[in-house]
């Protein structure tokens, strides 16, 4: 079999194959130089005192194609079964006809594979392949669960600044401590639970559970930024849309700038920076115009009776909403790293990224964040205004008469 490696790049004392459990082996004339790192290529060198080993192929030459000489006609074959207990190999030619070969006659017959890539990059293409078949087929085991509970050990540790905070409160007569245990406890149990969702997620193939995992996201974010701004009509609807529009914006334009696949151990993550983000800078927006809206009431009717629209009576309450809202997200950016690290860089740094890789990741994180929180802020003012005015360009009173 001719081997697709460069002649200089192997040595030629000895006869190898690479052997990875369910494909063909691949036998070369001289093994070529790997990395130990690569712990599933087991080469095993078959010298003149192991012919047998040869045999071992078996099942793995099935399916292989055959080119025998007949007098003066070449026939085309194909191995299609191996005897275990004789060691031969049925051969099928294109004429109908059956043959049984022991090896070294297959030797002679076997049609070279195909191979137009250099030997490296063919094994580790099989190995690849060889795990996701492994993946699928590989019956459900707990491992994965006591690897779970093995590393709560730390978190429970980390407890005890929990108890020193309990302490501390019961100390000064504070009244927080059950509070203090329930927040803890609450949140060791929706992270929990988020934790095995997205372990179950990461392992489908569907993209339609990334975009369920992302719409749940989206719907709670709008609920909460909507509470914040109770007293706008149909808010929680208003920031849900506007959530949705500004992080799906952004979103899109990531995948289509290949600067994240539409992965979940990607998407899922980013979205769910993106969504939280979105959902305070839209709240604050809601409030805050509706807020200054009320408290300006008789100057936005006043220009509404000059004749400006609704949107030119409140240009000004709604550039100040805006920037109040933006501003911790600029201030971000403009202190990243000198104050503290930043959330997404601690977690590659900790995991054993290098800060060089830490920081491109970061840089990535706040532009997306600058630009879903600055899109959906504004969409939300536009679709504050149905609420605040009636279809006569007048200001809806009962909306701004509740405290």
């Amino acid at each position: 079999m001719n081997n697709p490696c460069n002649d200089d790049l192997l040595e030629t004392s000895s006869t190898g194959s690479f052997e990875i459990p369910g494909e063909p082996a691949i036998v070369i004339n001289g093994l070529p130089s790997l990395p130990s790192s690569d712990a599933k290529l087991i080469p095993s060198i078959v010298t003149d005192a192991q012919p047998q080993r040869l045999a071992g192929f078996g099942k793995w030459l099935e399916g292989r194609s055959v080119e025998k000489q007949f007098g003066e006609r070449l026939f085309y074959g194909k191995v299609i079964q191996y005897d275990e207990e004789t060691r031969w190999y049925r051969v099928e030619y294109e004429d109908g006809d059956f043959e049984d070969l022991e090896w070294p006659e297959l030797e002679e017959v076997l049609a070279p594979l195909d191979v137009n890539m250099p030997l490296r990059a063919l094994a580790i293409k099989m190995i690849k392949r060889k795990q996701k078949s492994v993946q699928k087929t590989a019956p459900m085991d707990w491992q994965w669960l006591s690897e779970f509970l093995k590393g709560m050990i730390q978190p429970v540790l980390a407890l005890a600044v929990v108890v020193l905070a309990v302490v501390l409160s019961y100390l000064q007569r504070l009244g927080l401590e059950w509070e203090m245990v329930y927040s803890i406890f609450r949140a060791f149990l929706q992270l929990s639970i988020v934790g095995f969702v997205l372990q179950f997620i990461f392992n489908q193939k569907n993209a339609l559970w990334i975009i369920l995992a992302y719409l749940f996201m989206v719907g709670v974010a709008g609920y909460t930024a909507g509470q914040r701004a109770k007293h706008v009509p149909r808010g929680k609807y208003v920031a849900g849309l506007s959530i949705l529009v500004g992080t799906a914006i952004t979103m899109f334009l990531l995948v289509i700038l290949r600067v994240f696949p539409f992965t979940p151990r990607y998407i899922i993550p980013v979205a769910g920076m993106m969504v939280g983000n979105a959902m305070t800078v839209t709240g604050v927006t809601m409030k805050k115009l509706r807020d200054d809206i009320k408290i300006q009431l008789n100057l936005v009717e006043t220009a509404l009776a000059l004749g400006a629209t609704p949107r030119q009576a409140t240009v000004q309450q709604v550039k100040r909403a805006l920037v109040i809202a933006l501003s911790p997200v600029l201030d971000n950016a403009k202190t990243v790293g000198l104050i503290s690290l930043p959330g997404a860089m601690t977690g590659l740094i900790m995991g054993g990224a290098s800060p060089l890789e830490a920081i491109q990741l970061q840089i990535v994180v706040m532009n997306m964040l600058m630009g879903a929180s600055t899109v959906s802020s504004i969409m939300s003012t536009y679709l504050c205004w149905p609420s605040f005015f009636t279809k006569a360009y007048q200001l809806e009173t009962a909306v701004f008469s509740v405290d």
